[in-house]
């Protein structure tokens, strides 16, 4: 299975043990049969699940819960805890798992319950986003390879980006500022770091976006300082 993959939503409660972190990871394995982002999910609950255990009040004779849920071309985990552990933090930890969930996954984040329990989850994405997306497949334009600059219209990036990260913005971003969108509204989004909440496009593809972007001189190469607005259209 790839995009077509079916709609499901599975659980499972395990005791805030070490060895409950690989039952985490066999579970998620068996829950994902066809998706071909499993490896990246089974790695994702792996973190997940052994901070479950280290940090929270879940590894002092707790549980945690996995929740696994998948529809054509996405799939979600997530793992709930027991809020924080009493008492002083275990040493050793190096902080380094959730920057692996953030790296094989599309999004990920953290929710905290009214009744103090944690939720750490992760999203990955596939696959060409639907037509049904937009209500239909729409033209594409590509203006050639001139240099682009802010006033452009966003149609001058399809022949800069791949289909799985041009098709969400050309689909989803009219219909989101409900005007036609240019080169310096796709900055300026991703500068408030919005670009995260276009169906489909995910953190590789939204880094891919920046790196046309910086190529382009419309984004700063990470570490430098911000320079002058380069012509944004009043």
């Amino acid at each position: 299975m790839t995009a077509g993959l079916a709609a499901r939503a599975a659980q499972i409660v395990l005791p805030g043990r070490a060895v409950s972190v690989r039952a985490a990871r066999r579970f998620t394995a068996a829950a994902l049969p066809g998706c071909p982002r499993a490896d990246d999910l089974v790695l994702a609950v792996s973190e997940l699940a052994s901070n479950a255990v280290t940090w929270s009040a879940s590894g002092q004779e707790g549980a945690f819960t996995v929740r696994v849920r998948a529809a054509p071309g996405w799939a979600r985990v997530e793992v709930t805890d027991a809020g924080p552990a009493a008492g002083e933090p275990p040493a050793g930890g190096n902080g380094w798992g959730l920057l692996i969930v953030a790296e094989v996954t599309d999004r990920c984040g953290t929710v905290t319950g009214p009744d103090g329990s944690r939720t750490a989850w992760a999203e990955v994405t596939w696959g060409e986003p639907p037509a049904s997306a937009a209500g239909g497949d729409l033209p594409a334009h590509d203006c050639g390879d001139h240099q682009l600059t802010a006033g452009c219209p966003l149609d001058c990036l399809a022949s800069r980006l791949s289909a799985q990260a041009y098709q969400p913005l050309r689909r989803e971003l009219p219909w989101l500022l409900r005007r036609p969108v240019t080169v310096g509204d796709v900055t300026d989004m991703y500068l408030r770091s919005q670009l995260r909440h276009v169906r489909y496009l995910g953190r590789r593809r939204i880094g891919e976006i920046a790196v046309v972007l910086i190529l382009a001189g419309l984004l700063a190469p990470p570490g430098d300082p911000p320079g002058p607005c380069a012509g944004r259209p009043g």
